[in-house]
């Protein structure tokens, strides 16, 4: 299809008509006869349409393929500009990670570019509005992650900071437009450069609803009752109220009356909310427009605490198809959940489980193209799951501490943890205390508090004796007293250091005969084996690592370990001219066992039966007599071996 959508709109000779004015005529039929009419040329119609749809690589593409030709008039780049980083905008609201980082930097670049390609003011304006609305736009993105989350803070901060000095600079830019427009119409003639009359009409509706859009936003972001939140909707009250119906199409009034519906809404003004949404249905709107009407009625009811009623209407709209869009759905099952939650306070244990069941139903039939609504609604059914198990209090305290978590706030994610494992062990939920309390102290591991950890973990057996993690909180005991010494030791404080060693070898030494058996036993005697070998203790080490079995994933390190604790014992009685054939031979004998279980050849040994090999070499070139022909042969092989492995780990 590339370039389909730069053909004329019909094909001359056969009088066919183009697949570009198919495409167009479609996408134009798509967004809504109202949106054809905000438009104000054939293109905004056609890239309108592709948004609509989604098509977001269509519009990119035409709107690149334009501006790369080189008869395209100076008057007809501007709006193709505007067009694509609207385009990249829309597009980047609808990906995530790397790509949505990318999508938000070319919607800027597009621009920033093109401002720095002229002087002329008329121009530079229309850019500049656009500019701010890609940030505005992006803090609306920030938002809808907040409420998907949100006892995640960062998202709402992140906005509110984005949206802080957007509305000034909208202001200031309407304003300006404002002006412009003003002294357009005084001229004595148009303009034969620069930006023309409609084009500035319709940046200055696209101005206004942006800035309408980023007031509703940062009011929806701070807190109910706020004086904050109170100004940004009078705000938008009167940015909606200049929005003057003589000059708007249909499609703009319809979004601002939209818009405006909103505003009463938030300001708990719904009989006028409610007065707008009934003029709004009189229209006999189609299946779209009535979905967004129904979506605020179905808001306007919730805000109001009638829930049943909104999912009396939601339930209407369900049974009489087509599929609901995932915001209705969204709503929904926001509403059973809310009914859900009080048939449980009531006893009503069939009405719970039918609703229960039919949440769980509409959340499997949530619509996959629209993933953010559907996530939502996942994230109802795991509310719902987690109170039903837990009850709604805890179930409240720990999204609060997952909240916590996801923003970055450590500290306060701890803090919650542990409110909340002391709430769970006052209802009596020993095991979920349990998993609290180790989700508290892994955080304060992760914060590099280790001796708080440390003493949480060591008591968790003692506390929670038959809880799963038992076994694994002691060994992460151990493991921030290994962090207090190593910091001891880099800190040089010796007394220090030599108490946390202790403190360190006796938990582990504990760990060992208080878990035999248990899967931590082997970590515990690797990391035991570690110690006495760091610290020249080899025999103490060479006997430790000998114990780790051989099913548990530390024995090929374990089987290295070994043979660097023979070469490090027979060199130290080379050095001591001390006899070493015995500890050479037993050291000889020990790695050959391990060598005869290499792969055969020419399989390549693994990096670990590497340095097996060539420490046995070594062992075999200083005997007496020296082996050199054995030697030779398996540094060859470890060599040719490591060889492969660096190739391998090279990028292509």
């Amino acid at each position: 299809m590339e370039g389909v959508t730069g053909q004329k709109a019909a094909q001359t000779g056969g009088g066919r008509m183009s697949l570009g004015r198919t495409l167009f005529m479609a996408c134009a039929l798509a967004a809504g006869v109202g949106r054809i009419e905000a438009a104000e040329s054939p293109v905004e119609w056609f890239l309108e349409g592709l948004r609509q749809r989604e098509l977001f690589s269509l519009a990119e593409g035409y709107c690149l393929r334009r501006l790369a030709r080189s008869d395209l008039r100076a008057d007809e780049r501007l709006p193709l500009v505007l067009q694509l980083s609207r385009t990249y905008s829309d597009h980047a609201r609808r990906t995530t990670g790397a790509e949505q980082e990318d999508l938000w930097r070319r919607a800027r670049s597009v621009i920033t570019e093109e401002i720095d390609r002229t002087t002329d003011p008329s121009v530079r304006l229309p850019l500049e509005v656009q500019l701010l609305l890609v940030s505005a736009a992006q803090a609306r993105h920030l938002r809808w992650q907040w409420e998907l989350a949100p006892f995640n803070t960062r998202r709402r901060d992140q906005a509110l900071q984005m949206l802080r000095p957007l509305v000034p600079q909208l202001l200031e830019k309407e304003k300006a437009l404002t002006e412009l427009l003003r002294a357009g119409r005084a001229a004595s003639r148009p303009k034969t450069r620069g930006v023309r009359p409609h084009e500035l009409r319709s940046l200055l509706l696209h101005l206004r609803l942006g800035l309408l859009q980023a007031l509703l936003d940062r009011a929806e972001l701070l807190p109910k009752h706020s004086p904050d939140r109170t100004s940004s909707l009078l705000e938008a009250e009167r940015c909606a109220k200049r929005l003057d119906s003589g000059v708007l199409s249909s499609a703009a009034k319809w979004d601002r009356d939209l818009l405006l519906a909103r505003v009463y809404r938030l300001q708990g003004r719904y009989r006028e909310a409610e007065r707008i949404l009934q003029a709004l249905e009189a229209r006999q709107p189609s299946r779209l427009g009535s979905d967004q009407v129904l979506a605020e009625k179905a808001r306007l009811l919730i805000d109001q605490d009638r829930v049943p009623d909104a999912a009396d209407l939601l339930a209407a709209r369900h049974r009489s198809g087509p599929r609901m869009p995932g915001e209705l759905q969204f709503l929904f099952v926001r509403c059973l959940v809310v009914l859900w939650q009080a048939a449980r306070e009531k006893h009503q244990a069939a009405l719970a489980e039918q609703l229960r069941q039919h949440i769980t139903l509409l959340i499997e039939q949530a619509d996959a193209s629209d993933p953010y609504w559907a996530d939502r609604c996942r994230r109802l059914l795991d509310r719902v799951d987690t109170t039903g198990r837990l009850g709604e209090r805890l179930a409240t305290m720990i999204e609060r501490a997952k909240g916590a978590f996801a923003s970055g706030d450590m500290q306060g994610a701890a803090a919650a943890y542990r409110e909340a494992a002391e709430a769970a062990r006052e209802e009596g939920r020993t095991d979920v205390a349990g998993d609290l309390i180790y989700t508290a102290a892994s955080i304060e591991l992760k914060r590099g508090h280790y001796e708080q950890a440390a003493a949480v973990l060591a008591g968790f057996p003692s506390r929670f004796p038959a809880h799963r993690r038992a076994a694994e909180a002691h060994l992460l005991s151990a493991f921030a007293l290994a962090k207090l010494y190593q910091q001891a030791v880099a800190a040089g404080k010796r007394n220090e250091a030599a108490k946390l060693r202790r403190q360190y070898a006796d938990a582990l030494e504990r760990h060992r005969e208080k878990f035999h058996g248990h899967p931590t036993w082997a970590e515990a005697t690797w990391m035991l084996a570690v110690l006495n070998e760091s610290e020249g203790q080899y025999e103490e080490a060479l006997s430790l690592y000998g114990q780790i079995p051989s099913s548990d994933r530390r024995v090929a390190d374990a089987e290295v370990g070994i043979a660097r604790c023979y070469e490090a014992i027979v060199e130290t009685l080379r050095r001591q001219h001390q006899p070493d054939d015995q500890w050479r031979r037993s050291a000889i004998a020990h790695l050959e066992r391990f060598a005869g279980r290499f792969p055969p050849e020419p399989q390549p040994l693994s990096v670990q039966q590497a340095e097996v090999a060539v420490r046995l070499a070594q062992l075999l070139a200083g005997g007496r007599p020296p082996e050199f022909r054995r030697a030779d042969r398996l540094l060859e092989r470890a060599i040719a071996s490591l060889r492969r492995h660096v190739a391998r780990a090279r990028p292509s």
